[in-house]
């Protein structure tokens, strides 16, 4: 610190930890090490400093909450429609149902054997688009 002044030595140690970090190189004598690179300093080109490491970690930091946020959000929404669809589902009638499911069973290759759990998601998802298209064409008050 005599020598080269507490703000200079600060530097150089930051350089060299840096440097220890990315080479992890064994330092046998530390303290002569920070001498020399105090006598002949050699900052490296990829070297930023604490400041400039600090703000982008924490602009890292604030890109990954955002995108949790958006994702906690996107989840949000899609639980949100899938209740609604489910209480509308609930909400039509038996016979309006077996209409869905039919059209459901014919929408399908008949070569194939399709399952009946695949066949009601279908049949609920026939029931929930045409409530959309409904709702848009005036057919249903909101």
């Amino acid at each position: 610190i005599k020598r080269h002044g507490g703000k200079e030595l600060m530097h150089i140690a930051d350089i060299a930890a840096e440097t220890w970090r990315r080479k992890k190189n064994d330092i046998s004598n530390p303290g002569g090490y920070l001498q020399s690179l105090c006598s002949k300093p050699v900052i490296p080109s990829w070297y930023q400093s604490p400041d400039k490491r600090k703000a982008k970690a924490q602009a890292t930091e604030d890109m990954r909450l955002a995108t949790r946020k958006a994702h906690e959000e996107k989840k949000a929404v899609e639980e949100k429609e899938k209740q609604a669809r489910e209480a509308y589902w609930t909400s039509i009638s038996e016979t309006d149902r077996e209409k869905y499911h039919c059209a459901a069973k014919e929408s399908m290759n008949p070569g194939f054997e399709v399952p009946s759990v695949a066949i009601a998601a279908i049949a609920r998802s026939l029931a929930w688009e045409s409530r959309t298209q409904m709702n848009t064409k005036g057919y249903l008050s909101p």
